[in-house]
This record gives C-alpha cells, structure tokens and sequence, in this order.
C-alpha cells in the first residue's frame, strides 16, 4: 500500500510571514503614536467659589418698598363756600403760601363790608360818649350835677370803649374769613391728590386736595415676622433705585420706625427708612430696594446652594484646599434672609467653599472658579 509523507516546511519560510506581521505592527503603532497624541490631563471642574466671612448674613435683608413722603396731609377750606379757581394740579411742586385753591369771596366781603360799618358807628358812640363823659366830670365838680347823673355818663362811655372793643374784633375775623377763601401751601410740597373741583361746594374743614412735604421723604417696607425678630431701629440700610441705572445708585440710610404690631391682612410689619441723602431725580412713589444690614453677632452665614446632604442627613459642604474639592461636614443653624443658612461648627473664617455645582463634585477633584458667566478664571 502506498503511504504520502507530509511535505515538512523549511523554518526560513515561516519566519518569514511572521516577520513581516510583526513589522506591520510595529508600524502600524509607531503612526498611531505620531498622529494621536496621548489625551491630555482631564481640566479642573468649573465651579462657584465663595470665602466664608463673619458677621452678617452675606445677602442681609432685602425688600422692595417705595419712596413716601414723611409727613401728608388732606388740606382744606377753613370756611365753606363755593370753589371758584384750581390753581394747581396732579403732581405740582408748589411753594409755601403759593394759592391752590379760591372760594367764591363775595358774601365773605359782605361781611367785611358790614363789620367795617359797625367799627365806624362804634368808634363815632365813642366819641360822644367821651365828649359827654367829660363835661359831666366838669359840671359834677362845679355841683351842677348829682353823682347820679355823672356816673350814668361814664357807664355810657363803658359801653361806647367796649362796643368798639367788639365791632374790631368782628371786622378782624371777617377780615380772616375773607383770607380763609384763599387755601395756600403751609410749606414747600407737592400735590398728590385733586379731591375737589371748580363749582364744588365744601364745608369748612372738608378735605379739598391731598399735600406731600417736601422736607422728608423716606422709605417704607413690609418685613416679615421672621426678619422683624433681626432688625431694630438704629440699623444701617442700603437703598437703591430700579429708576435710577437699574438699582446701581445708592444711598445709606437708617431704618426710623418699625410697628409695633403685624398687618392683619399680611401679617408683615410695616418699616420706615429715613435716608441721609435723596436724589433730586427721585420722586414719590418711586420703587426701591432696601438692603438693611442689622448688627453684627459674627454669626457664620453662607448659601443654601452651598450646602448637601447625604443619606444620612449629615449636612457637609466643599471645602476647596490646594485646588482640591474637600468634603467636610457641617452643623447648620436657624436660616438668614436671601437664601443663606448659620454655620455653627465646621468651617472657618477665611476658608473658601463651592457654592455652586456641588452635585457633580467627588472628593478629591480638581476645581477651578468662574465669573459668573461660565468663565474660568485663573486660579
């Protein structure tokens, strides 16, 4: 029987193919390595960044008011009558004395009239009454007459002095009443209200045009209970204008006055800020913020934003050390205004935090701040 024998390969040939794999290979990874360079070290995480200070609460106490004047009236006639002229109109700054308003005068000079006749038929009593009350004294010394009769003579010129007496002060306040027809600025203001017009008939007294002084004009603000228990009078404010650069200007004041008890409607207690300095260009009703700063207790404060809490209910933040996001554990207190929360245990003055972003963070990991609009800055 015939038997084939494999034909056996020379080792030359196989080392061939095998050289050949092996210099492709080493080809293919000296190309890989000239045009794909190694990725580069992954970048710190952006994030926001804080410094914890003493003291405050970082964002204090803010509030929307409006600029009211500090003192407003309703002004009226002293006298009624018949609207005769508007001198003035919604929004005039006026002068003191300045006329707003006139009542028809006629009857008032009437009066006038009458009570400057009834002074001079007073005055002319008078007169006769003195010049009698002489000649009795003369004849009663010279005993033409009795004592009677002189003493009938002086209790008429009595009543002559004191019916003059009478007959002035009535024309006086006729005079005054027919002055009343005239209802002026009692200071320098501005007219906030037109109540009663041309033709109107008013009582003395009746409310005719609302009066804003000029003198003092401040600021009045709803706090809430919480916020009420922080604040005193005395306390520093900030007070800035939407109509002024979009709140940019500012001016420091005080807050004056803060009610003794809560709106029953709102439950927020209503606050007045007297401020150091107004702006001419502001006006009454303007809207403003109010910044109010109460005294320092060197309370710890930060954003709520800053703080997490894991699965235990531990409350920790991160604390950035050498570049690095460190986790550290808190112990919190009462909440501040504008979102921010007491620290009592667990960071220290002057440390920096993360404020934003603290979900995505592990510890350990390289972070870097930014501006406010997702740009990194050096750090």
């Amino acid at each position: 029987m015939l038997t084939l024998k494999p034909k056996k390969l020379k080792p030359k040939k196989i080392l061939i193919p095998v050289a050949v794999v092996v210099i492709l290979a080493a080809a293919f990874l000296i190309y890989r390595k000239l045009h794909h360079p190694p990725a580069p070290p992954p970048q710190p995480m952006v994030v926001g960044m804080m410094k914890v200070a003493s003291g405050n609460d970082v964002s204090a106490y803010s509030y929307a008011g409006s600029i009211v004047p500090r003192n407003s009236s309703n002004l009226g006639f002293q006298v009624g009558g018949i609207i005769s002229s508007r001198k003035v109109n919604l929004g005039d700054v006026v002068r003191a004395g300045q006329v707003l308003y006139t009542l028809d005068p006629q009857d008032y000079n009437l009066k006038l009239t009458g009570a400057n006749a009834q002074v001079a038929a007073a005055q002319s009593a008078l007169e006769l009454a003195s010049v009698n009350h002489r000649r009795a004294a003369a004849l009663l010394e010279q005993g033409a007459i009795s004592q009677l009769q002189y003493d009938e003579q002086y209790n008429n010129y009595q009543k002559a002095r004191d019916n003059l007496t009478v007959a002035v002060s009535n024309r006086d306040e006729a005079s005054r009443q027919v002055g009343y027809t005239l209802l002026t600025a009692p200071a320098d203001g501005i007219i906030t209200q037109i109540i009663a017009d041309v033709g109107d008939v008013v009582n003395a007294s009746q409310n005719v045009v609302g009066f804003a002084f000029m003198s003092d004009w401040e600021a009045q603000i709803n706090v809430s209970e919480l916020d009420r228990t922080k604040i005193k009078p005395g306390d520093r404010v900030d007070v800035s204008f939407w109509a002024l650069n979009d709140f940019q200007e500012h001016v420091p004041g005080h807050i004056r006055e803060i009610a003794g008890a809560a709106d029953p409607n709102t439950r927020t207690f209503l606050v007045k800020v007297a401020l150091d300095k107004l702006p001419r260009t502001v006006e009454l009703g303007m809207t403003c913020r109010v910044n109010i700063n109460p005294a320092s207790t060197g309370q710890i404060y930060i954003p709520l934003s800053a703080l997490v809490t894991n699965h235990t209910d531990q409350p920790y933040v991160w604390v950035v050390e050498n570049g690095l996001a460190r986790q550290r554990q808190v112990t919190t207190g009462q909440y501040g205004a504008s979102d921010n929360i007491a620290i009592l245990s667990g960071l220290n003055v002057g440390e920096t935090i993360v404020t934003s972003g603290v979900i995505a963070l592990n510890d350990g990991e390289k972070v870097a701040p930014y501006d406010g609009e997702n740009r990194r800055l050096g750090w």
